[in-house]
């Protein structure tokens, strides 16, 4: 990095990489040069009050011990009759391969579904694992909602 001041070039990079090193060895947790350890975390949401979509991962860098995807029903989802739909889950990776699918259930008001994976506790690709909502209209699945939680080595 060049020093805006005196014109010279500064070499920070080693500097940060040590003190990340010293400070990840410090506090028992790894963290790579060039982006931060979100391995283990949680992302919620709702889906406009009808449902609450989550994904947790349980590791550290890209090193994934397992990942749980879940999502509760709020209010019942209902076609233009008031019949329930039905719906599941589905847990992808970032190039969009299933991981799991949860059982399909009546998406009632309280319903749950879970998909939990287990990752092994060795390095998996980095990038957006994902937990979709799927309800089942008119003969097709059609997504009702996503969260996604990135990964990063």
């Amino acid at each position: 990095m060049r020093d805006m001041a005196t014109g010279k070039t500064r070499h920070t990079t080693r500097r940060l990489g040590a003190l990340g090193a010293a400070l990840a060895t410090a506090l028992g947790v790894a963290v790579a040069v060039g982006g931060p350890a979100y391995a283990s975390g949680e992302n919620c949401s709702g889906t406009n009050g009808a449902a609450n979509i989550c994904i947790t991962v349980n590791g550290y860098s890209n090193v994934i011990n397992s990942i749980k995807a879940e999502a509760t029903i709020n209010v019942p989802i209902v076609d233009s009759n008031f019949n329930l739909e039905n719906g599941h889950i589905q847990l992808t990776d970032p190039t969009g391969r299933t991981l799991c699918n949860s059982s399909t259930v009546a998406l009632d008001s309280g319903a749950y579904m879970t998909c939990p994976w287990n990752g092994g506790g060795v390095a998996h690709g980095t990038g957006q694992y994902c937990v979709t909502l799927w309800v089942y209209q008119n003969g097709e699945y059609s997504t009702y909602g996503q969260e996604c939680l990135t990964v990063f080595k």
